[in-house]
């Protein structure tokens, strides 16, 4: 099993690299780059060691906050993938 400090390690890793994907990606200054990911879902699950996301590349991961945010953003009714479960 892998320790916490590991753990917290990866997680932190992953968000440095997702929040600099967010930013170079939307042509977002700092403060809204680090104010998406801090109060997004994604962020609460990527700190749940349960959901292994930690563990995902920062690609992946990247990926499943732009698509929480984009569905933020649309009033479609088309975004259904729930963040933060195995599988999804």
């Amino acid at each position: 099993m892998i320790d916490n400090d590991k753990i917290q390690y990866l997680i932190d890793s992953n968000l440095e690299q997702v929040a600099s994907l967010f930013l170079s990606d939307n042509n977002s200054s700092l403060e809204e780059a680090l104010n998406v990911v801090y109060n997004s879902k994604w962020f609460e699950a990527l700190n749940n060691p349960d959901t292994g996301l930690y563990f995902q590349s920062p690609l992946y991961n990247y990926e499943l906050l732009k698509e929480e945010w984009l569905c933020s953003t649309l009033t479609s009714q088309g975004c259904t993938r729930v963040i933060g479960t195995r599988g999804s």
